[in-house]
């Protein structure tokens, strides 16, 4: 699963080759989207017959990845294709319970995002038709046992580069240098694909919504006395001054709800969003990304500076999920990280403020 609206996608890594035999959900390549990058496992146990792209390549959603001959049954070799599900037409899928007389319905999506959660769908009671098991279930489930049990992610910490010594002024005796040359060099072309062309598409339609600015100084006295306890509590988790932004606009939007919703295309609806999915702007080894974290409103300061610190680890590998890089209702963008005081943001046409 792709991911709802995405035509194609580009071959970033192959994992196997023709020849090896794989088995169910064992990794055959990675494929990078507009949206993020995202991998895809095989469905069945058998031999690699046939890759249908090269690294590099762009691959059309819904056309064959590779041929696979199944180990067991027929001999007809399958092909695995790139899909995109959207949620007005789910794929059902049946997973069997830990009783195999109980079947779980799941679309391939939630199965995925189950995946990359850890979390068994067999602990996961749905809320949909028939007992479908739900995006919104999963996330419940994962806030509750956070919850529970917060999850504490050592750092290590990065040492400060000494001040540069000064530079000492010495005479130099005069070289003859040769002229410049005056032959040209060459330009490079570059095709703008995946995430690159995404963020042009973004930025441009940004320029179709009306701006409105304003900028404000707070006295955070109070707020460093409290990082500062909180440090001395909690060793192991990097607490910063942004999870306690992040919790404050949670708390805010509780009390103004419009900030947290958004207006359809025709202008004719708006929808108040339950959740506090929080995007935070990240400069990323594939550009800016905006990763969120979901149902602020239920988190804990530690739990807010874990999961932050979970997505900027993934954004430096390149390793964000679709799950974080959708669903986001409103987001910050942190410009004390190159030590300014105001910018002016954008608002990106998507479902978030």
């Amino acid at each position: 699963d792709i991911g709802e609206g995405i035509q194609e996608v580009e071959v970033k890594e192959w994992y196997t080759k023709v020849g090896e035999h794989v088995k169910q959900f064992d990794k055959i390549c990675e494929v990078q989207s507009d949206k993020a990058n995202v991998t895809i496992t095989s469905r069945y146990d058998g031999k690699i017959l046939k890759l249908y792209y090269n690294v590099g390549d762009t691959a059309k959603v819904g056309e064959p990845l590779v041929d696979i001959k199944l180990e067991q049954g027929n001999n007809i070799p399958v092909e695995t294709k790139i899909s995109s599900v959207t949620p007005e037409e789910p794929v059902e899928v049946e997973v069997l319970n830990k009783t195999p007389s109980v079947n779980l319905l799941a679309t391939p999506a939630v199965r995925r995002m189950a995946k990359e959660l850890q979390i068994s769908l067999n602990d996961v009671q749905g809320t949909g038709k028939d007992g479908r098991i739900l995006k919104e279930d999963l996330l419940n489930y994962k806030s509750e046992a956070s919850s529970a049990k917060a999850i504490s992610t050592p750092l290590k910490s990065t040492p400060i580069s000494p001040p540069p010594s000064p530079i000492t002024m010495k005479q130099t005796p005069t070289i003859k240098t040769q002229p410049p040359s005056t032959t040209p060099v060459a330009d490079r072309n570059e095709p703008i694909k995946g995430i690159r062309k995404a963020m042009v598409k973004t930025m441009t339609q940004a320029n179709t919504v009306p701006h409105f600015t304003y900028s404000d100084e707070y006295d955070m006295t109070e707020l460093v006395k409290l990082r500062q306890q909180l440090k001395k509590q909690s060793k192991d988790i990097k607490i910063s001054y942004l999870p306690f932004i992040i919790k404050a606009c949670s708390q805010a939007l509780n009390n103004y709800s419009i900030l947290n919703a958004h207006v359809d295309a025709k202008c004719e609806n708006i929808t108040y969003k339950g959740s506090h999915n929080i995007g935070i702007a990240m400069d990323t080894k594939d550009g800016l990304l905006v990763p969120n974290i979901k149902n602020v409103q239920q988190l804990s300061i530690m739990q807010i500076a874990n999961e932050l610190t979970r997505l900027q680890q993934l954004g430096k590998v390149g390793k964000l999920s679709t799950t974080d890089l959708t669903g986001g209702t409103f987001s910050l963008s942190n410009i004390g990280a190159v030590r300014k005081i105001f910018s002016f943001s954008i608002t990106c046409i998507t479902k978030q403020s």
